[in-house]
C-alpha cells in the first residue's frame, strides 16, 4: 500500500474505541482502499490523517454520515480488520469531500503465510 506504515497503524489502533479528538493525529498521505457494504468494488481515497481514534480522508463523492466501512491493515503475519464510521463530510471543492471516521473496532485476522 503506497504510503500506509502498517507498523505505525500497529502503534496507533492499541486503544480502539475512543473519540478521535482524545488521540493526537499524524499527518499522512497515500491511497489507500476501503471497503463499504454496498459497493462492488473497494474504494479508492486519499488518506490525510490517522489516530488512534479515527481516519481522515478525502474522496470524489459524499459519504453519508453513519455509513460504516472497513479497511485492512497486513502486521507481523496478519491482517488487522479496522471497522470506521463516518462523523463528517465536508465539501471542499468541486469533486472533492473530506471525511472523517471514528474507529469502531479492531479485529485481529489469521496468521497468513
Amino acid at each position: 500500500m503506497g504510503g500506509f506504515d502498517p507498523k505505525l497503524f500497529e502503534k496507533l489502533t492499541a486503544e480502539p474505541g475512543q473519540d478521535q479528538r482524545r488521540h493526537p493525529r499524524i499527518a499522512k498521505s497515500g491511497r489507500v482502499a476501503i471497503y463499504v457494504s454496498y459497493q462492488r468494488q473497494p474504494l479508492m481515497v486519499l488518506l490525510r490523517d490517522i489516530s488512534a481514534g479515527g481516519i481522515g480522508f478525502s474522496y470524489m463523492q459524499p459519504m453519508e454520515l453513519g455509513t460504516t466501512f472497513t479497511l485492512e491493515v497486513p502486521t507481523d503475519g496478519a491482517t488487522k480488520t479496522l471497522r470506521y464510521k463516518v462523523v463528517r463530510c465536508i465539501a471542499r471543492e468541486r469533486h472533492q469531500f473530506d471525511i472523517g471516521a471514528q474507529l469502531l473496532r479492531v479485529k485481529r485476522n489469521g496468521a497468513s503465510n
